[in-house]
């Protein structure tokens, strides 16, 4: 049975559509596709976790906390190494220790002669030599660098802190009074020194220092202690001088 001229019109006319549509139709679905991705890569780009397979986070996208003491005159004096320098040092270090790269929060603590960067959530601190400003010898170059383990405190639930940077500072300088006097009976000597201190999420790290050196940059006693004391209990938690708990 032939097909009538009409009807071959017409099924001509249907097939000239559909391959007319074929090429808007998959335009149409790549168009879709590359959407999907778009705001697929978008949500990643959002969510930092996302960018990295190993789930390391660049610095840029940490959170980094720097205090830097404000007797600047002397500070100042010890300034062949900037900030900025001493936490790329403790990052290569931790990344040749723990091939990896670090992660989570950091604590940058300017001492007169050192830098202290700290890891909270790994409880690593390296201490790195400042230098002094305008000499260029090995010792500023290389820098002198040395690693401490700090316990990490247990989580807060709560956000209040009762124990405060005051507080702390006296169970500090009670602490080192205790050990002055079990060494001396020169607990008096307490009053020499003063405190450096940095806040961290649930604790204070806090370092004493001579107040000479404060004052004038030259050193009496080098061998002082440093604490790091709990936000909410007040326990300390590591003492230099003795036993970390």
């Amino acid at each position: 049975m032939g097909i009538s001229k009409k009807t071959e019109i017409f099924t001509k006319v249907q097939l000239s559509l559909i391959f007319k549509c074929i090429p808007h139709t998959f335009l149409f679905a790549a168009l879709v596709f590359n959407t999907a991705c778009d705001k697929a890569q978008t949500a990643n780009a959002n969510n930092p976790n996302d960018r990295d397979v190993s789930g390391n986070q660049s610095l840029s996208e940490r959170s980094i906390k720097s205090f830097e003491i404000t007797n600047r005159k002397v500070a100042d004096k010890f300034s062949g190494v900037s900030k900025e320098e001493a936490l790329s040092i403790a990052e290569k270090a931790f990344e040749q220790e723990y091939h990896r790269k670090s992660s989570g929060d950091i604590v940058i603590c300017e001492r007169l002669m050192f830098w202290s960067v700290i890891y909270e959530d790994s409880g690593d601190e390296y201490s790195i030599s400042k230098g002094v400003k305008g000499r260029q010898d090995d010792f500023n170059i290389n820098v002198s660098r040395w690693k401490k383990k700090l316990p990490v405190p247990a989580e807060i639930q709560s956000p209040t802190e009762n124990i405060s940077i005051s507080k702390a500072v006296i169970i500090a300088k009670d602490k080192f009074g205790m050990y002055l006097k079990s060494i001396n009976g020169g607990e008096n000597e307490v009053n020499l020194v003063m405190p450096v201190t940095c806040e961290m999420k649930r604790a204070w790290r806090i370092y004493l220092v001579d107040k000479v050196a404060w004052e004038t940059g030259v050193y009496a006693n080098s061998d002082l202690p440093d604490y790091l004391i709990d936000k909410k209990t007040g326990e300390i938690l590591y003492d230099s001088k003795g036993r970390q708990r």
